[in-house]
């Protein structure tokens, strides 16, 4: 039998998962070797698909029980295109990769922007969302039309960018498990039997 607490908290160990390691990721890119980055990526880039994976089953799941099924689905998508972004990323011209990271900018974009929208009443939570909207949409512009981009403005901005989006997951999972679990959780009602049956 599906839960939906138990599905929500598995889908914010993933969110805490992933920001651990997009934050761990950024500060590796700036500190490693190009042969150790290389391999972190390769890392980053398995651990980030099998988590998005991950978060499509938790929706697959939650289909029929729970209308917020698009969340994990459309993360989970993102998450596994930021990972066929790091893995393809070595092999391509500068030019094709800020074309295929502002591409994957707008699609982020498009989901926060949708979430702002949905959590409309939550102030807090809009103001985050709404600001990493427009932070994607900027960035997303800025790589496509930016002329001075080099290899190393892309590390650069790409390892703030995977800390500040770490930082971002991270908090997004520990705010489910805080707000949306006990939300869904069941009562101690949902336990009795009705009268006559026992």
């Amino acid at each position: 039998m599906i839960v939906l607490s138990r599905e929500a908290r598995r889908f914010s160990t993933s969110l805490i998962a992933r920001g651990v390691l997009m934050i761990f990721l950024g500060i590796a890119a700036i500190g490693w070797a190009d042969a150790a980055l290389l391999i972190a990526m390769v890392i980053a880039a398995v651990l980030l698909a099998a988590l998005g994976a991950f978060e499509i089953v938790l929706a697959l799941r939650t289909l029929q029980r729970s209308r917020g099924w698009v969340i994990p689905m459309v993360d989970g998508a993102a998450c596994i295109g930021f990972a066929v972004l790091s893995l393809v990323f070595p092999g391509l011209t500068l030019r094709h990769t800020l074309e295929l990271v502002a591409a994957w900018m707008v699609c982020y974009a498009l989901l926060t922007g949708s979430l702002a929208l949905a959590l409309w009443p939550m102030s807090r939570t809009r103001t985050v969302l709404l600001a990493w909207t427009a932070l994607d949409v900027v960035l997303a512009v800025l790589a496509l039309t930016y002329p001075g981009t080099t290899i190393f403005t892309v590390l650069y901005a790409g390892a703030a960018y995977a800390v500040t989006f770490g930082a971002l997951q991270l908090a997004s999972g520990l705010w489910i498990r805080r707000i949306a679990v006990p939300r869904v959780e069941p009562t101690i009602q949902a336990t009795w039997t009705p009268l006559g049956t026992r």
